[in-house]
């Protein structure tokens, strides 16, 4: 009778440990089991053997699997439960902290990038529009996070108002523009086109809200490399 109740307790646990994401399905409890196991003063097989004796797997446990379960359980259980609590909050306090630094060091990065970081055109500057004569205008100074279509967080609200002052004085004179795009020389030339179209797309997107930007039509121009990286929209005749 004892081997039965055994045996359906071991095929209980398998499955309910194997439908727990934070272990079995990730695989966080080897890592588990091996903090339990220095904790306790176990190896690391014994610790297995009583806790995951299928090894995180979401079935039925086999013969050998059930007799290794009992002797674990057998040795697991002459360790106090008090121990055993401790070790089990230990062992999951280590990988909570873990899982916590990865999630700190992820975000870190996509910070980096949002905020320049080293890795956006123009940082420390703010967006602003230039009229250098009639129908023609010059966006300089945009922090473009690098190759990508969006700016940088610190510089979305300057790059929103540049991009709105424009519109609101191309409004006063309605029509189609061309926009050319003159690229930072660190680029290569293959994709630069297509990164042109996305911050175009970028730029009509942001201008959209404004009134006076319904009368205005921007489309693509050149794409070229310089020295200035920078955008000139002219008015097409």
């Amino acid at each position: 009778m004892r081997t039965s109740l055994a045996i359906l307790s071991v095929q209980t646990l398998c499955v309910a440990l194997a439908a727990q994401p934070a272990h079995a399905q990730l695989g966080d409890w080897r890592a588990e089991t091996r903090a339990v196991a220095d904790c306790l003063g176990l190896s690391f097989d014994i610790v297995q053997q009583a806790r995951y004796p299928t090894k995180g797997e979401a079935r039925q446990p086999t013969k050998d699997e059930q007799k290794q379960w009992e002797k674990a359980n057998e040795v697991m259980g002459k360790i106090p439960a008090e121990k055993m609590n401790t070790c089990h909050q230990q062992a999951m306090g280590a990988q909570e902290s873990a899982a916590q630094r990865m999630i700190d060091a992820m975000t870190s990065r996509a910070d980096a990038v949002a905020s320049g970081g080293g890795r956006s055109e123009a940082p420390g500057r703010e967006p602003r529009i230039e009229p250098v004569g009639a129908g023609h205008f010059v966006l300089r100074d945009i922090d473009w996070v690098a190759m990508q279509a969006e700016v940088t967080r610190d510089s979305r609200s300057a790059f929103s108002q540049a991009v709105v002052m424009f519109s609101m004085t191309a409004g006063a004179n309605p029509g189609t523009y061309r926009a050319d795009f003159y690229f930072d020389r660190r680029y290569d030339e293959e994709g630069l086109r297509d990164l042109a179209q996305r911050r175009l797309d970028a730029i009509i997107k942001t201008m959209s809200p404004s009134p006076a930007a319904k009368g205005i039509r921007l489309e693509l121009g050149s794409v070229s490399r310089d020295a200035e990286p920078r955008i000139e929209i002219v008015k097409k005749q």
